[in-house]
């Protein structure tokens, strides 16, 4: 639905709900890497809490910038809840095939912080809000 310019996300939402929701993600990303080569069943509960986070966060953030009277504002939240959406998806896309070698805890750790990085820009973002 994000892609749709008709899906309004948690219509009224505030820039709290955002950085709430950010928050959120983060930890839940987190938890991804700290479990995915060693706990198959935390991982599962992992990949769900990440999804749920990214779903919420696209709601409150598309709801949000919706309220915002500045084009320009509503681009930047709406472009930076984008990019974390496609980090985590990445991420979580890794934690798939993720094993117990150097190199894959090298990569996850990566792709963790290229999901913490996206997610500053998206509560930078709606702090302008």
């Amino acid at each position: 639905n994000f892609g749709n310019e008709r899906w309004l996300g948690s219509v009224g939402a505030k820039a709290g709900a955002v950085v709430k929701a950010a928050r959120i993600l983060a930890a839940a990303s987190g938890n991804i890497v700290s479990t995915c080569t060693n706990d198959t069943d935390g991982l599962v509960k992992a990949a769900q809490a990440c999804g749920s986070s990214v779903v919420a966060l696209l709601g409150t953030g598309r709801g949000a910038a919706g309220g915002s009277d500045d084009p320009q504002v509503r681009g930047e939240v709406n472009k930076s809840l984008a990019n974390a959406t496609n980090h985590t998806l990445a991420l979580l896309a890794a934690a798939k095939t993720a094993r117990d070698t150097l190199d894959s805890q090298k990569q996850m750790t990566q792709l963790a912080e290229r999901v913490a990085d996206s997610i500053m820009v998206v509560v930078t973002a709606a702090r302008k809000l």
